[in-house]
């Protein structure tokens, strides 16, 4: 399991570099742009995941629940990732209702984007509307803390894969 979770850590890696050469930046925390609204980074990351089928329906699907008042995709939102769930956790292996949704079914993930010391500073990567470039990060990528490792909380409120919800400073 922990080379699994290594392996899943490395991917993401490639993925953020792969976007980043194609972008001229980093993926956002979550994004406000109509067309994504509400993705989150590990969302936008989708095609360089091998998941390119899945980014191309949630770009096309239209059913959209809301969220503090965003629209967010009601398939984005269910939808389970394999890439996004750390082997060791039980919980992250399917989709798990939360509270917050009334009972919708979210996917959730183990791996977090770090947004900054707190999540009001935005000195992280991943924060709202971010686009942090490489030359931002000013101690290295190699001395940059990107992404963590953290479980969903109790409610499933947070923790969702999807929708970059924690980041956007909420």
């Amino acid at each position: 399991r922990r080379l699994q979770c290594q392996n899943k850590m490395r991917q993401f890696g490639i993925a953020l570099t792969l976007y980043e050469s194609a972008y001229q930046h980093f993926p956002s925390g979550k994004t406000t742009e109509p067309k994504y609204s509400g993705f989150s980074w590990s969302a936008q990351l989708l095609p360089w995941l091998e998941e390119e089928p899945l980014w191309n329906s949630l770009v096309e699907f239209g059913d959209a629940a809301a969220i503090d008042g965003i629209p967010v995709n009601r398939l984005g939102l269910s939808t389970h990732l394999l890439h996004v769930h750390c082997p060791s956790n039980s919980e992250t292996a399917t989709v798990q209702r939360a509270m917050n949704l009334n009972g919708t079914y979210v996917g959730l993930t183990d791996y977090q984007g770090v947004a900054g010391r707190n999540f009001r500073s935005k000195d992280g990567v991943f924060f709202l509307d971010s686009k942090t470039k490489i030359s931002q990060i000013g101690d290295g990528l190699s001395n940059t803390f990107f992404i963590g490792e953290r479980p969903p909380s109790s409610d499933y409120s947070l923790g969702w894969w999807f929708t970059g919800n924690g980041q956007d400073g909420t």
